[in-house]
């Protein structure tokens, strides 16, 4: 919908049932801002690319519709939530940001200044 179209529904609204609006505000904010719902999943996207930067999209999806029950249905989604979080990943290291170095066979992210860890040199 436009700008103008939600506005005249709010109008309308607001004219006809003044205690609708704010159900209606919570729902088109809600819509509106899918991208928000999305913060918790990129956040565990980010870490596990962290510990394992070679993992792929499709196996992501994978972790993803396992451990937060996501339905099936939304596997093109998350390949491509992953492939948006790998690509920022890509482009934060090729401005030299974050440095991409192996650790016990594994390519690991880290901040420039940082050393990365393995779980050798961590005593137990």
């Amino acid at each position: 919908m436009y700008c103008e179209e939600v506005d005249t529904l709010f109008v309308r609204a607001e004219a006809e049932c003044p205690e609708a609006v704010p159900f209606m505000y919570q729902r088109a904010c809600r819509y509106g801002m899918a991208s928000q719902r999305w913060v918790k999943t990129e956040k565990q996207i980010e870490m596990w690319l962290r510990k394992n930067y070679r993992t792929m999209p499709t196996r992501i999806a994978d972790y993803l519709i396992a451990y937060h029950k996501i339905d099936p249905r939304m596997k093109p989604f998350l390949i491509n939530l992953a492939r948006k979080v790998k690509a920022r990943f890509r482009m934060r290291r090729n401005r030299g940001i974050i440095e991409v170095r192996v650790v016990d066979g594994k390519e690991q992210l880290c901040d420039v200044g940082q050393t990365a860890v393995s779980r050798r040199d961590v005593d137990p």
